[in-house]
């Protein structure tokens, strides 16, 4: 069985920001006002550990990232690999080493 979401952000800030989707390290910059919609599938309801503008998509899940209706990035058919039991991607990354960009 597959889950959906929808997930919708929106940067009030003045400044441009960046925001992060691990574990595909992939950075999309987002400017004041832009909403940003992600669309999630995963094997089981997504979660996603939101730290700053970083997005931890959980085993399995796949997203499309869309700007006033239009895909951006897609991990469609290359979704987020799993993790050993009781580990989220976010701890498996910091454990082996791979912290998230630097994105300051």
């Amino acid at each position: 069985m597959t889950a959906r979401s929808v997930h919708r952000l929106v940067l009030h800030s003045p400044d441009q920001r960046r925001l992060v989707l691990e574990p595909w390290g992939m950075v999309i910059d987002v400017a004041a006002g832009d909403e940003i919609i992600v669309e999630t599938t995963a094997p089981r309801p997504p979660t996603f550990e939101a730290e700053s503008f970083t997005l931890w998509a959980g085993s399995g899940a796949e997203l499309r990232v869309l700007r006033a209706g239009r895909e951006v990035y897609s991990t469609l058919g290359c979704p987020a690999p799993s993790t050993p039991p009781g580990m989220s991607t976010r701890s498996f990354l910091q454990l082996v080493g791979v912290d998230k960009l630097s994105v300051d």
